[in-house]
């Protein structure tokens, strides 16, 4: 059980992509290994954080998990990669999967899923932590389905806070799944992208696309 593993973390800009690059994301993507060299002397940093509360159960956890299998294969050779699932309820708990300068270990996405304990999620406070932990020019990308909520009251208007200040810091994308209402601008400006649940491979088609982007303009 990942609860149990010690990757376990409990707790209590440079630069922005052109929008027009976010709107050329779309689902007709068909995948394959894009990227085969590695860059020496510049590496680029993804920070993936996936939503594992337990509206993410079903369909919606299995399509995270695909994409991220599916964005691992395409940028191993040429992108440094961290993984991290999150939840939370009075606490935020973040979950390491993968690490920077570290091999995928299969066990680990074989345990991919909603957490047995917590079912709610502290996207702000999650995000916040783990930009203490990146460089410079590190870049975040956010998996998840729905505004923040958690008990004692953490909500949009507590996250909206705690974002905005990593974004100051970073660049932050978000992936939504099956999303409704504003509440992504409020959170993320323009630089979120929304998915369907109903093909579960869309997120990831998504994600490899945009990935080729972010690559362009990173090594461009």
């Amino acid at each position: 059980d990942l609860k149990n593993t010690t990757a376990n973390d409990t707790f209590q800009k440079n630069g922005r992509l052109n929008s027009k690059f976010i709107k050329a994301v779309t689902s007709d993507y068909q995948f394959k290994r894009c990227f085969t060299r590695k860059i020496i002397n510049k590496e680029l940093r993804l920070i993936i954080i996936v939503d594992i509360s337990g509206s993410m159960r079903g369909v919606k956890i299995k399509a995270a998990k695909i994409a991220m299998v599916m964005l691992y294969e395409a940028l191993e050779d040429i992108a440094d990669i961290r993984i991290i699932l999150f939840t939370g309820a009075f606490h935020a708990l973040n979950i390491l999967v993968k690490d920077f300068n570290e091999k995928i270990d299969p066990k680990k996405f074989d345990k991919f899923g909603c957490h047995s304990h917590f079912g709610q999620n502290v996207d702000g406070v999650s995000i916040k932590h783990e930009a203490n932990k990146l460089k410079k020019n590190d870049i975040i990308i956010v998996i998840s389905d729905g505004q923040p909520a958690a008990d004692r009251g953490y909500s949009l208007y507590d996250a909206i806070p705690d974002i905005h200040e990593v974004r100051k810091r970073f660049r932050v994308f978000a992936f939504s799944i099956d999303s409704q209402g504003d509440y992504l601008n409020k959170l993320y400006g323009k630089d979120w992208i929304l998915t369907s649940s109903r093909n579960e491979l869309e997120l990831g088609h998504k994600m490899v696309k945009f990935s080729q982007i972010l690559v362009k303009e990173f090594y461009g």
